[in-house]
């Protein structure tokens, strides 16, 4: 899985700015669906996430609870999966950003 930048991200300024903020929605998802396996389905919350992460997600049709399986599932095929791609993307933004000469710094100056 690799993550997609819009059109507009364009310098490694934006991809990073872009990928903070995909990891920040990616945790914020992750504690709503653990929230869930402990408490049960909020339908509210549960209408706003998008249809491809609801297909992941099965146990809802027979429990309002999540599964142990399910969140397990959910943990290592979607979760690790994008934090990876944003982790990914991330770093080597980060590293076109190490190659900068924007500012003239000076060591001693640090």
């Amino acid at each position: 899985m690799a993550l997609k930048y819009p059109g507009d991200c364009i310098t490694s300024a934006d991809k990073i700015e872009y990928c903070y903020r995909a990891r920040e929605l990616l945790r914020l998802l992750h504690n709503t669906i653990g929230k869930w396996r402990r408490e049960g389905l909020n339908q509210i919350e549960y209408n706003t996430i998008p249809q491809k992460i609801k297909d992941t997600l099965p146990d809802f049709a027979i429990s309002p609870k999540l599964s142990e399986d399910s969140w397990d599932r959910f943990v290592s095929e979607e979760f690790f999966n994008r934090d990876h791609a944003i982790s990914k993307a991330a770093t080597l933004s980060f590293n076109e950003l190490k190659k900068s000469t924007r500012w003239e710094i000076k060591v001693e100056d640090i």
